[in-house]
């Protein structure tokens, strides 16, 4: 088991506030990232694919309305390392639901 990856789960509000350079989270999001991509897959991040939907503007491009090309890159980056972040499916069976 000492072979097993480490996982991580972040929420879409850490990836929006790593997009969004939150100042006092993004230290420590960069932090996890870089030790991620160093890990040679031994520390992965996963998420919701709702995430990805989620995280598919920055701030500044919901302000204004308009996509800026750089930001939109950023972004696609941060997804494109399947290494590194890894999406995880919601399915039925592995969603709770509660009644009232």
């Amino acid at each position: 088991m000492a072979d097993e990856a480490r996982l991580i789960y972040w929420d879409s509000n850490c990836f929006t506030s790593y997009i969004n350079e939150h100042p006092d989270r993004l230290p420590t999001l960069d932090a996890i990232l870089d030790d991620a991509h160093r890990s040679s897959g031994k520390l992965v991040i996963v998420t919701s694919v709702l995430s990805k939907v989620e995280v598919a503007f920055s701030l500044e491009e919901q302000l204004t309305r308009v996509l800026v090309a750089e930001e939109e890159a950023r972004i696609a980056r941060l997804w494109a390392d399947t290494s590194v972040i890894k999406l995880l499916r919601s399915t039925s069976s592995s969603s709770t639901t509660r009644g009232s």
